[in-house]
């Protein structure tokens, strides 16, 4: 049985010899390094410092972390949320810097991190269109990133999704193609993340204007044409359950969806629902739904999730409005998804009182690296997390 206690639990606080390396949001890797999304590192402030952790070095070592602040190349490059690895580039996706904006960072693995010439940019909303801005993360199906759409500002959620082909030039407009949901769901604004399989990409329902939270789930038929309506088909994942909607992400396992709970409205919430690709994933009744609550009040409140092997982990973020936590919690797929014993949580603050509030994170080398974002409102921090997996858990 999975056991998170039998975790081994490393922590470096990158921003210890560096204020600006801290506030992140997302974390991906290249086989060797953990690249992390800067977000925010202080109150009203975007910033653009990508830290990279070389895994060849213990996480404690001071010289596996190095940094770059990309703004020096392009000012606007700051306020990013996840970044997403095609096989040859890292991709940083915009959300907001000053206002919400469109630029696309990208960097090429492998070249070297500190050269400008190893960079490059694209301002979406220059290029294709006014409204592809403010996206939250997305995902790549084996050729196309794909970019979740959010908000445009403050107060007005947005619905322009955008898709870029990783086999045409970075910088041509012919390269990316972008589709307003609302042409089809009217209401279709808010979305946090998107989750590819074989055959589809999901896009995560969130939150439209006024606190709307909303369970309509988007879903493309993979290599069609993005903005072709008859390739688009959606599910009010509150036919399931009433109260099945403002989620953050979600993994795919190869066999199963799984969507992140976090706040629906009410509360922030425990409600993981999963579904298998191998059903009609439209139809409410091939769902299935476990409140992580029931086990305990604080399971709640979960920022995207990271399937290892048969081990589904979701990332501990926010219980409440400005109370963040790190209960870490995980499910056994070898077990029924309602039976309780398949689900374990562990809380990680135990380890470090500021192991808390992450958002987003990877898998490499058989641990789990999160990114840290905030331990309070505004206190953001720096606190890099490396779970060591126990191999007798998988």
């Amino acid at each position: 049985m999975n056991n998170p206690s039998l975790y081994t639990y490393q922590f470096f606080d990158a921003s210890s010899t560096n204020a600006r390396r801290k506030g992140f949001s997302g974390a991906e890797n290249d086989g060797s390094y953990i690249y992390y999304a800067p977000l925010s590192n202080e109150k009203g402030v975007f910033h653009g410092t990508v830290v990279r952790y070389n895994s060849n070095l213990d996480f404690d070592d001071e010289l596996a972390w190095s940094e770059v602040d990309i703004t020096q190349w392009n000012k606007h490059a700051k306020g990013f949320v996840d970044v997403l690895f095609d096989g040859n580039y890292m991709y940083f996706i915009p959300f907001h810097n000053e206002a919400h904006h469109g630029v696309v960072a990208r960097y090429e693995v492998g070249k070297d991190f500190f050269d400008s010439l190893s960079w490059s940019f694209v301002d979406l909303e220059n290029l294709l269109h006014p409204k592809a801005k403010g996206f939250v993360s997305g995902s790549f199906d084996g050729r196309y990133i794909h970019l979740s759409a959010y908000q445009e500002s403050w107060t007005q959620y947005n619905s322009t999704m955008v898709r870029y082909d990783t086999h045409a030039p970075f910088e041509q407009v012919k390269s990316w193609q972008y589709f307003n949901t609302e042409s089809l769901w009217p209401s279709s604004r808010g979305f946090h993340g998107a989750i590819s399989t074989k055959k589809y990409t999901y896009f995560i329902p969130y939150v439209r204007e006024n606190r709307d939270y909303h369970g309509l789930l988007l879903r493309h038929r993979n290599g069609t044409d993005f903005g072709d309506p008859t390739n688009w088909s959606s599910i009010d994942l509150t036919q399931i359950h009433p109260l099945a909607k403002g989620f953050v992400g979600g993994v795919f396992d190869q066999h199963h969806i799984y969507l992140s709970p976090y706040f629906n409205g009410l509360e922030r919430h425990g409600l993981v629902l999963r579904v298998s690709v191998d059903k009609d994933v439209l139809d409410p009744n091939h769902w299935e739904c476990f409140d992580m609550t029931s086990l305990h009040k604080d399971n709640r409140g979960y920022f995207g999730a990271i399937a290892d092997g048969h081990i589904i982990h979701f990332i501990p973020h926010c219980k409440e409005e400005g109370i963040y936590h790190g209960r870490l919690a995980s499910y056994d797929t070898r077990l029924d998804f309602q039976d309780p014993n398949a689900w374990s949580t562990y809380d990680t603050a135990l380890k470090d009182p500021k192991s808390m509030g992450y958002m987003g994170g990877t898998l490499l080398h058989d641990s789990l690296f999160l990114a840290p974002y905030e331990i309070a409102s505004f206190d953001h921090s720096g606190l890099m997390l490396r779970i060591g997996l126990n191999p007798s858990s998988k």
